[in-house]
């Protein structure tokens, strides 16, 4: 009897450690195909520091600076910030996609500006739902919420919050100045096409489809449409083909 239950609890740690490593195997090639782009100026007054695999964003206003995100390593975001003679302080306000680590990690750098976050993302801020079944934990940095389709005017710019659930619970897209849009892991962007975001990285991918469709019918006056991972584009009608309502 003995012998049995010890072989099923082999067994069961085997398929686990299975499972573990074919799911960190999907990561690894999802991270793979990714493409952000070096650190340095994308549009008029905004600027992109890649940080490993993903990219976080600086805009310049006529009084200081926004970030979007924050990437993973503070030290590594500092030395691209001075590189492209900028100074953190300078950061009025720090307005986080989502709360994955490699968004968030970097929140340090930017203690002394407020960092927001949607109020919708609060289950996994708190530790009350985990971002994966092994994975839930409580969120380390202090923040402020923000309702749905809030808006802001920091540094003499315009910020739009537009919900965009799926990759998580709270994920948001920031419309800067009505040309600007900001999108972080809501989708893809291969070919100059949008597309779903990697699915293992999504909570829930149904619901993220739905969020592109939701956005695409928002984008008339959006000049430019920058990813966390893929880069951007300024042929943004273009990239949405497929999700617009003429195309259904």
């Amino acid at each position: 009897m003995k012998k049995k239950v010890l072989l099923w609890i082999l067994i069961l740690i085997g398929l686990l450690i299975l499972a573990a490593s074919l799911f960190f195997l999907n990561l690894r090639m999802g991270m793979k195909s990714m493409s952000p782009v070096p650190t340095g100026r994308v549009a008029e007054g905004v600027y992109a520091i890649q940080d490993d695999g993903v990219n976080c964003f600086v805009i310049r206003g006529d009084s200081g600076l926004v970030m979007i995100d924050t990437g993973t390593n503070p030290d590594h975001v500092r030395k691209e910030f001075e590189s492209l003679g900028m100074n953190p302080k300078q950061v009025k306000a720090v307005f986080l996609t989502h709360s994955d680590w490699d968004h968030a990690n970097g929140a340090p750098l930017f203690a002394h500006a407020p960092l927001y976050i949607s109020s919708a993302e609060l289950p996994l801020l708190t530790g009350k739902k985990s971002r994966f079944a092994f994975l839930k934990a409580p969120f380390k940095y202090a923040y402020r919420t923000f309702e749905p389709n809030a808006s802001f005017e920091i540094g003499g710019m315009f910020i739009q919050t537009i919900p965009a659930p799926g990759h998580t619970p709270g994920s948001t897209c920031f419309l800067v100045n009505d040309v600007y849009l900001f999108t972080g892991d809501l989708l893809s962007l291969k070919t100059g096409r949008v597309g779903l975001f990697f699915k293992t990285f999504n909570m829930d991918s149904d619901r993220e489809e739905e969020s592109i469709r939701d956005l695409a019918s928002k984008i008339q006056n959006v000049r430019i449409l920058f990813s966390a991972h893929y880069g951007y584009t300024d042929r943004v009608k273009e990239a949405f083909a497929g999700y617009m309502e003429n195309d259904r």
